[in-house]
């Protein structure tokens, strides 16, 4: 058995880590410019006010003109945020099931720790094995992958 030296076990590690850290990077959000659901039209601009967070409501009847009065209902129409937004869901489901075709990354690391009292002086046995695995699955059913294996 080869002996397991402490620079095996660091490589290892930091095989491992970089395999993780890549793993975390590949995932985000798929719509970072998109304003938030909650985001609200603002009637500061309708009626040339600056936006402020302490401005109180209006009191009275507001005055606007037609232009002005159609956009709003146009702001605040419901059908229509849905309408808007059934895009961007229909590019998210698609990204969803693009993701089957994504490449899978695996791995499987094992430490065991022998020690035979039986015979003098004492043997003892230490083993390091692992396994990395990068896989694809392609549109037509074939699947790829390559493996390593060491131990």
């Amino acid at each position: 058995m080869a002996k397991i030296t402490t620079k095996k076990i660091v490589s290892l590690s930091l095989c491992i880590l970089t395999l993780l850290l890549i793993s975390c990077s590949l995932t985000g959000n798929p719509h970072p410019n998109l304003p938030p659901p909650d985001a609200k039209p603002s009637l500061a601009r309708i009626n040339n006010r600056p936006e402020n967070p302490e401005t109180k409501p209006f009191k009275g009847p507001l005055e606007i003109g037609v232009h002005d009065a159609v956009l709003m209902a146009l702001e605040n129409n419901r059908s229509l945020k849905v309408e808007k937004r059934k895009a961007e869901i229909s590019s998210t489901l698609e990204e969803m099931e693009r993701a089957a075709f994504d490449f899978v990354l695996s791995s499987k690391v094992s430490f065991s720790h022998k020690r035979e009292k039986e015979r003098f002086p004492d043997n003892t046995t230490d083993t390091l094995t692992g396994e990395v695995e990068l896989s694809k699955l392609f549109p037509t059913g074939t699947r790829l992958s390559s493996e390593l294996t060491w131990g």
